[in-house]
């Protein structure tokens, strides 16, 4: 039987494990517990995963992790997870109408920080004083300073 201190070491493999996955989606994995044994902690890395990206109606959410015994199938079940939350977390659809969702995706050369913004609308609708555009027809103020002129006189 593991002690606890291994169970911690091996959370914290995990743990970078996930934090490389999850860093495209802008989550990171939460620090572990001393007394958490190893599958306990991958557990609630993807019951947060799948709570935050993976909607209600899709067949990852049907069933609780707890219930899965098999490792191979544990593990099969991880990747899916993982991969799925990956692919989710940037579908516009699964965002709440009236909301954005941002990801702070890091550039893996340089470092530099930058946040996308993920929703059904444009950010400009949600906007305090939006007011939809019109359609332009024509122009009716000429550019060329002779057609200005020669508007002008008429």
């Amino acid at each position: 039987m593991a002690t606890e201190q291994q169970h911690f070491d091996a959370n914290r493999v995990w743990q970078e494990h996930y934090d490389g996955k999850l860093s495209q989606i802008g989550m990171r994995a939460p620090e572990p517990v001393l007394d958490q044994t190893v599958r306990d902690y991958r557990i609630d890395v993807l019951v947060k995963a799948k709570k935050e990206f993976i909607p209600r109606t899709h067949r990852l959410r049907q069933f609780s992790l707890d219930d899965v015994r098999d490792d191979t199938a544990f593990n099969n079940y991880d990747k899916d997870i993982i991969n799925t939350a990956i692919i989710e977390a940037h579908n516009p659809l699964n965002v709440p109408l009236g909301r954005l969702r941002m990801i702070q995706k890091v550039h893996p050369q340089s470092g530099h920080k930058m946040n996308v913004f993920y929703g059904q609308e444009s950010f400009v609708k949600l906007m305090p004083n939006y007011r939809p555009g019109r359609r332009v027809v024509a122009f009716r103020n000429a550019i060329d300073p002779q057609d200005a002129e020669r508007n002008a006189r008429r």
